[in-house]
């Protein structure tokens, strides 16, 4: 029995190790192809919210996943809360489940579809981040109540 116990933390350590196999397997699977995919991939972010500096944010953490070739405007809508993300049928699984992870991972709300554009490999419409609110309509939601006006007494 004492040696039971002595056994059973090496399995928790094998499982412990597991992920590092996994690790090793899956950089060795794919680590070449995305290395290599990533420079490569052209992206463009359009800001969707009408929200100063939107497509630069995503700009930013799409470079820090390794994404270079990022061309960044807006949209013609300005009123988006969710974030439509188009990815060419020709990307790697792994380009796909990275970019829509970190996407996931930012924004409220996210739809993908796969395109056959050929100009770009993935197009970003920015959506509303997590925790934010949209931009204030320019015109009021209601139209102003006329003013009454005093009637002479007669």
């Amino acid at each position: 029995k004492n040696d039971e116990i002595l056994i059973e933390p090496t399995p928790f350590e094998n499982l412990t190790t597991s992920p590092q196999d996994e690790t090793t397997t899956t950089p060795g699977a794919s680590a070449t192809p995305v290395a290599v995919n990533k420079a490569g991939i052209k992206v463009q972010v359009q800001n969707g919210t009408g929200i100063m500096g939107e497509a630069a944010y995503l700009q930013t953490q799409l470079k820090g996943l390794g994404y270079t070739d990022i061309s960044v405007g807006n949209s013609s809508q300005q009123n988006l809360t969710a974030t439509q993300v188009s990815f060419a049928g020709t990307l790697s699984s792994e380009i796909v489940t990275e970019i829509t992870a970190k996407i996931k991972a930012l924004y409220q709300s996210v739809t993908t579809t796969t395109s056959t554009s050929t100009a770009y490999d993935v197009v970003v419409v920015t959506g509303l981040r997590k925790g934010a609110t949209p931009k204030p309509s320019a015109s009021p939601a209601t139209s102003p109540t006329p003013t009454p006006t005093a009637t002479p007494a007669i």
